[in-house]
């Protein structure tokens, strides 16, 4: 595929040209990028890795690493294609260990919104984010992937409007299950910085309710509707069915009967 001609290394005044494009597109573009961008270019290659660009306005995939994501994931191309057509970079989040999708998608997500604040906005395409995580397999192992990406923000406002990531199996080489989120900046000006944050995953899931959330989930297992509940904790009944939500999320679950196993 022929790179896509006159695209800069600094791409806030062309990210919005990026959505609405079909996939050779981007497939030049991440091409253009390996070449140009110092963030895309630090990528550590593992192989099979994956690229993909997702858009942050319409949250949705522009790109997949053709043929790369089945063997990753131990399941047919097809399926994670239709699974990604579908779903979104949910489908990837869903698969996610639930002890460790708390920590991806609220804390290092928190961290990053610190990090991004104290970096200028024409510079936070500079920062290259990895992270780590085990995620469900075709064969129901969970296998430990290692996430390389960077997010090029609007200009005037910063908010974040296309990521560039990898994907990578690490199976191999991790040997314990603790989250290193890392944060590094690359400008060839202001030198090389770096932010590390370790968290250990709880693997019982059950450990992260909160304490009410905990109380709930206990009167929904035993049977209680949300009415019922709400009348024993003196709560509305539309709070229960929030915290019922949250629970239900936390845990991976999808019926009171599943509640109740698991408890």
């Amino acid at each position: 595929m022929k790179p896509v001609d006159n695209i800069p290394s600094n791409l806030f005044h062309f990210s919005n040209q990026l959505l609405g494009n079909p996939p050779e597109y981007y497939e030049g573009l991440l091409k253009n990028l390996l070449e140009t961008h110092p963030v895309v270019k630090s990528f550590n290659s593992i192989d099979p890795m994956a690229y993909y660009i997702f858009s942050y306005v319409d949250l949705g995939i522009k790109f997949l690493t053709p043929n790369i994501f089945g063997k990753l994931f131990r399941v047919s191309e097809e399926e994670v294609q239709k699974k990604f057509k579908e779903f979104g970079m949910n489908y990837t989040f869903s698969i996610i260990h639930p002890a460790d999708r708390k920590i991806l998608t609220e804390d290092c997500f928190h961290w990053a919104e610190i990090i991004a604040k104290d970096i200028p906005i024409s510079l936070r395409d500079k920062v290259r984010y990895t992270n780590n995580y085990r995620a469900m397999r075709g064969d129901d192992t969970y296998g430990k992937y290692l996430s390389q990406f960077c997010v090029i923000p609007d200009k005037e406002t910063g908010y974040p409007l296309i990521g560039l990531g990898t994907i990578t199996d690490i199976t191999d080489q991790k040997t314990d299950n603790k989250i290193i989120f890392k944060a590094e900046f690359y400008d060839e000006l202001s030198g090389h910085k770096e932010f590390v944050k370790v968290f250990i995953p709880t693997d019982n899931p059950i450990s992260s309710l909160s304490e009410r959330e905990m109380e709930i989930a206990l009167l929904i297992a035993q049977g209680d509707s949300s009415e019922e509940i709400a009348k024993k904790l003196f709560i509305s009944p539309f709070t229960v069915k929030a915290h019922k939500r949250n629970i239900f999320d936390k845990l991976n679950v999808h019926k009171a009967t599943e509640l109740a196993s698991m408890l």
